[in-house]
Formats: structure tokens, sequence, C-alpha cells
């Protein structure tokens, strides 16, 4: 099941992060966010940078994915009244 449909328990995770199934990770990320609009729009942005094992080291880079940089934008809203439940969310990367 990808993480996106779900909370992520480590705080390094940012949504279309792929570093999963490697091994000696390092993962550095910082995030902020802000909120308005008595809750119901929600906006963030993130910035992640991931060094993954060299891309000849098999046994924990089974993809041959280099080391990668990453930054995100999020944003919802979260409509009332007649619309009640439904969230429109917005990824950009």
């Amino acid at each position: 099941m990808p993480r996106e449909w779900g909370k992520e328990p480590f705080y390094t995770f940012l949504p279309r992060e792929r570093n999963e199934g490697l091994g000696n990770v390092h993962a550095f990320m910082a995030k902020t966010s802000l909120t308005a609009f008595k809750g119901k729009f929600k906006t963030g942005l993130g910035y992640g940078y991931y060094q993954l094992p060299d891309v000849k080291e098999y046994r924990l880079n089974k993809y041959g994915l280099p080391s990668y940089h990453q930054i995100n934008y999020d944003g919802s809203y979260t409509f009332d009244n007649f619309l009640r439940g439904l969230e429109l969310k917005v990824i950009g990367l």
C-alpha cells in the first residue's frame, strides 16, 4: 500500500519520495505549513535530501538510484455546507 494513502510514522517522509526498499539511506528533511480561513485552507512547503548508497552497491541500492533532492508544495481546501466532507488537495513537485 502506498504511504500516501495513510500517515507516515517517520519524520523524513515527503509525498512522492522514493526510498523504500533501500538500505543505509540518510534522509534530511525540513517542512513548514500554514493554516488559514478558520482551518479550511492548509498549505505546506517541504525540502528533502536523500543520500543513497552508491548505485553499484546492489545489495543496498537494488534499483541503482542516485542520491537526490526533492522540493514539494502542497495545498488543501476543506469544503463545508453542501460539499461538507469533500477535500481538494494539490501536490506539486
